[in-house]
């Protein structure tokens, strides 16, 4: 089983996971591909929709993790197509993909 590893981004707040021993390329075209969206949208955009979600880049590709269904969505019909087109131009192998995970404990452990 490969072992990620969370690397902090030069955007503040964004972190993404680097799975394998493709740490320095994969954080290299990452970067790219953030610097690029962020030129395209304007920083206020970049800032709402993008810089929060953490990344998990493997040799398959990107997996973005929204919070929620809506942000994924939104993602996923706004800006997935740039981020597929730029990551490939950046020399990333796979697809960017769009995942919802969420912080919050299951109904179970919650009222513990």
């Amino acid at each position: 089983m490969a072992v990620a590893q969370m690397v902090e981004s030069s955007f503040p707040g964004q972190k993404f996971a680097v799975i394998g021993g493709m740490e320095q390329a994969a954080q290299q075209q990452w970067q790219s591909v953030c610097q690029l969206m962020r030129e395209r949208l304007g920083d206020s955009v970049f800032q709402r929709w993008l810089a929060p979600l953490p990344a998990v880049v493997s040799a398959e590709g990107v997996v973005l993790q929204a919070p929620t269904r809506f942000m994924r969505d939104w993602i996923e019909q706004h800006y997935r197509d740039q981020l597929q087109a730029l990551w490939q131009q950046t020399g990333g192998n796979g697809f960017v993909t769009l995942a919802v995970t969420s912080s919050l404990r299951p109904a179970t452990e919650a009222g513990e």
